[in-house]
């Protein structure tokens, strides 16, 4: 499976999935199981950014038409099913 890069606000992730919006789910499943665990609310931007070369800081290695956005609240209409 490729590995995506996944970040959305102060929510980033590097996660194995077989395409962006997987891995965007991906990344807020994983989220919820770890600030449960803490006790804190999750947060995210109300744009996730997606790739599979690196994080948008890392300019050196992307492209911003290496990525993939979708709107936040299309991954959680996608998590409620």
């Amino acid at each position: 499976m490729p590995k995506f890069y996944v970040e959305s606000g102060p929510m980033t992730d590097v996660v194995d999935a077989t395409d962006a919006l997987s891995a965007c789910l991906k990344t807020v499943r994983r989220a919820i199981v770890r600030h449960k665990k803490w006790g804190k609310r999750i947060q995210s931007a109300s744009i996730f950014t997606v790739n599979e070369k690196g994080f948008l800081r890392d300019k050196e290695v992307t492209t911003t038409a290496d990525f993939v956005q979708y709107d936040a609240r299309e991954i959680l209409k996608e998590l409620k099913g």
